[in-house]
């Protein structure tokens, strides 16, 4: 082989690997709400308010994939299993996942999260009833951001209440706070907003630069479009999610699609495509193809008529491998 050709292959490795190690070692800062965003509660009828508010029903797979988001940077098989295992502890130096939630029991909020095997590590705030949602949100997720000084925030709510708004004000305000120096570096912002609602029917509008999810596997894509999320841990959630819908026993418990969530402005954004200032999420179509190699063809082909069949058409009857529907009491 030739001298120059030989140096110039193992000068490109060893960036391949300095890359590799560096953007292992980022700080990614996961702040997250939980009803309606990981938890099904209805937040815009009271009667299902106070119905769910001791539940413990989860939007299927939404915990294994926090686990997976935080664990993501580990290269070892045997740490990443540690992480899984530790529920993110063992991880949260370098990833770590927040909880900002409007619901007033910060105990009952702890428990759910505990029962449902979501990430520890971070904290869990909850709203004392007297303040204002919007103040509070804004406020602790700054706080947290301060305490942190991570380089990457994700950002996770819905659009049943006020998620876009907040998200919108912290990335403006982390901007501020860079300027000031209260940051030790501009950290890159992404939010993702569970869109189960509507605008038509009272759901908040996304706001720029934000993009919307239905549930586990769109998330998962986004994630890793970002390099947040390696291809072979969604392979491995699609997996878990296709057999879960499959698995009667598991309907009462995790859900992927409540009666009452209504989908036909998200079906219209991934048709459609989405503005963006990241060419990747122009056409939506375009975030499967890092995921060729796992086969997830079918899957995918499944996924779109599924949006079809439930957000535009209605149904929800003869989805059974993707609609769980609510469990009567």
């Amino acid at each position: 082989m030739n001298k120059n050709l030989f140096t110039s292959l193992a000068l490109g490795f060893a960036l391949l690997i300095t890359s590799a190690t560096v953007f292992a070692q980022k700080k990614v800062l996961f702040i997250s709400d939980i009803d309606d965003t990981i938890k099904p509660t209805h937040v815009h009828a009271l009667d299902d308010v106070i119905q769910n508010a001791w539940s413990n029903k989860v939007f299927l797979g939404l915990n294994q994939l926090y686990l997976n988001m935080v664990c993501d940077h580990l290269v070892e098989s045997q740490d990443f299993a540690d992480c899984i295992r530790t529920k993110g502890e063992s991880g949260s130096e370098h990833r770590s996942v927040h909880y900002v939630t409007g619901f007033p029991f910060f105990d009952i909020a702890k428990e759910y999260l505990q029962f449902n095997g979501f990430p520890r590590g971070g904290s869990v705030r909850s709203k004392p009833v007297w303040k204002d949602m919007f103040a509070f949100k804004l406020e602790q997720h700054l706080e947290i951001i301060l305490d942190e000084q991570p380089d990457t925030i994700v950002l996770i709510g819905d659009n049943g209440q006020l998620d876009p708004a907040v998200f919108a004000e912290v990335t403006f305000q982390v901007q501020k706070l860079a300027d000031n120096g209260l940051l030790e570096q501009i950290p890159e912002v992404h939010a993702f907003v569970h869109q189960v609602y509507d605008e038509s029917s009272g759901g908040s509008a996304l706001q720029d630069g934000q993009l919307p999810f239905l549930g586990l596997i769109d998330l998962c894509v986004q994630l890793n479009a970002l390099g947040l999320l390696q291809s072979k841990r969604v392979s491995r959630l699609a997996t878990m999610f296709s057999a879960g819908l499959k698995n009667p026993k598991s309907s009462a418990h995790s859900i992927f699609l409540p009666e009452w969530v209504e989908c036909s402005d998200y079906y219209s954004w991934y048709k459609e495509g989405v503005s963006s200032d990241k060419d990747l999420f122009l056409n939506p179509n375009h975030r499967w193809f890092g995921l060729i190699e796992f086969n997830l063809y079918k899957f995918i082909a499944q996924f779109e008529s599924l949006l079809s069949e439930r957000c535009i058409q209605h149904k929800t009857t003869h989805l059974k491998l993707f609609y769980v529907p609510r469990p009567s009491v």
